[in-house]
């Protein structure tokens, strides 16, 4: 009987090096009242920025967590500088979707779905490569 190794899903690596799927999204991670996984969203609305907090109650940050809250805060401020007109919010430089706030926290082991292409055979390449 074989085994087969343990694979971390892609998703998971990115997330580690600090990847995010919204440019214009931030996640803290923190622990709740009962001490479980919780996780603060800093987001950009089309009225600023905006925090995401679960519905468990009070939450406990250590020093680098609240570091990077800080730091989350800052980048999404000064994103919204950037998006914001020389009056604020009222005149904006560029138009840019507003993005809605997440309707729930996202899950920690999402699953994508991705498809494997079909490997093309030695024919295939040899007529791309003589086809300009």
């Amino acid at each position: 009987m074989t085994t087969h190794p343990r694979k971390t899903p892609l998703l998971s690596v990115l997330a580690r090096l600090g990847w995010q799927r919204d440019q214009n999204l931030w996640t803290v991670r923190c622990r709740d009242g009962h001490g479980r996984r919780a996780r603060i969203l800093v987001h950009l609305s089309a009225t600023g920025v905006c925090l995401t907090v679960p519905d468990l109650g009070p939450l406990q940050l250590n020093v680098p967590q609240a570091w990077q809250l800080r730091a989350a805060l800052r980048d999404a401020f000064l994103s919204l500088d950037q998006l914001a007109g020389p009056d604020g919010l009222d005149e904006p430089r560029r138009v840019a979707p507003a993005a809605p706030p997440p309707a729930r926290p996202p899950s920690y082991r999402e699953r994508v779905p991705y498809t494997i292409p079909a490997r093309p055979s030695v024919a295939e390449i040899a007529a791309r490569l003589t086809n300009p």
